[in-house]
């Protein structure tokens, strides 16, 4: 069976294991190994877990993050997907709130062929993978794909050619180089993603609004809107929306 389909068994029950758990204390927290702490806290679903980020104050004020082994995602080749769970507690260590979020990270060439890779093969690639601690969100694997392109695009990266495009920066940004800044954006830089209405409707337009953060430093926030399509291998983008906010140095 597949990683991603025991997750989704396993993901069922992760609500109500959590809502039954016994209160931790931060000794538990802060010692436990991560399979006890995560079949603890997750049930049988813990045992997807790989890495957890322990919280550095007081546990009512703080979170548990888990961070899953990564998974196939369908015919996404060279996308891994993982979920970050996210555990909050009240005073007495008890979880009150559970969050789970989806993560995607590049771990071969997007651009492979179908022809040129069986599922087995992906499976093998998934299950390699060390760390996901550093995937990038995205509202579903095609998404992460999709915006993956789009930013190698922009950085003239990939099989496309780049295309000009038209492009508007406001804000603060007379004291960066648009141009040159949206090229270097990389997948790390990606906080958060959603999709947008795009210019023309058709299945294989594709449009996206990222909130970004880290390099350049002092940039906060910034959002970059990004209007394309991408058929198979094909990428266009057409228009492109740069947002800097208030600028501190």
């Amino acid at each position: 069976m597949r990683m991603a389909s025991l997750f989704l068994l396993s993901w069922l029950g992760i609500t109500f294991v959590a809502s039954a758990t016994e209160p931790l204390t931060a000794a538990e927290v802060e010692r436990l190994p991560l399979n006890l702490l995560a079949e603890r806290t997750l049930g049988e679903a813990g045992k997807l877990m790989m890495d957890v980020e322990r919280p550095k104050s007081k546990l009512s004020r703080a979170e548990i993050r888990f961070f899953s082994y990564a998974f196939t995602t369908g015919s996404q080749y060279g996308i891994c997907g993982s979920k970050w769970v996210t555990l909050g507690f009240d005073e007495s260590g008890r979880i009150n709130s559970i969050d789970s979020e989806p993560r995607y990270g590049v771990e071969a060439s997007i651009y492979t062929d179908q022809k040129q890779w069986t599922y087995d093969e992906y499976d093998s690639l998934c299950g390699a993978v060390k760390s996901t601690r550093a995937y990038f969100p995205a509202p579903d694997a095609q998404s992460a794909l999709t915006i993956s392109a789009y930013l190698d695009l922009l950085a003239e990266k990939g099989p496309s050619k780049p295309t000009d495009y038209a492009f508007e920066c406001s804000g603060s940004c007379a004291k960066i180089e648009p141009k040159n800044y949206i090229k270097s954006i990389e997948l790390s830089n990606i906080s958060s993603a959603d999709t947008i209405d795009c210019d023309k409707e058709s299945p294989y337009e594709k449009c996206y609004r990222l909130t970004l953060q880290g390099d350049p430093p002092g940039l906060f926030p910034r959002e970059l809107r990004i209007y394309g399509r991408m058929r198979m291998n094909e990428v266009t983008i057409t228009r492109v929306k740069l947002w800097v906010g208030a600028t501190y140095y």
